[in-house]
């Protein structure tokens, strides 16, 4: 059986998550693609969390977490509908 992977956004300004219609065959392909996306720019922060995530300013969106997750886990799931169990504290403000 083949692994896929997709990306889930966290945005800060709303609950719920945002999973793309973007499928990945590995966990290495997913952060490539969020790490090197045009309109999207990595924002160092140092809040320790228990999941692989990365802070993002997402243009016409603005903050969001970003993770990417194997496929099955959300089978018959929808996670714009339900908050997700990772919880997440608003990123801090650096100037």
């Amino acid at each position: 059986m083949t692994e896929v992977w997709v990306g889930i956004i966290l945005l800060t300004t709303q609950i719920g998550g945002i999973l793309l219609d973007k499928e990945f065959e590995s966990h290495n392909e997913c952060w490539k693609y969020y790490t090197t996306h045009p309109q999207m720019e990595r924002v160092e922060n140092s809040i320790a969390t228990t999941r692989p995530v990365m802070l993002f300013k997402i243009q016409s969106f603005g903050l969001g977490w970003i993770t990417c997750e194997r496929r099955y886990k959300f089978n018959g799931n929808r996670i714009d509908k339900i908050p997700p169990i990772v919880l997440l504290p608003t990123p801090e403000s650096r100037k």
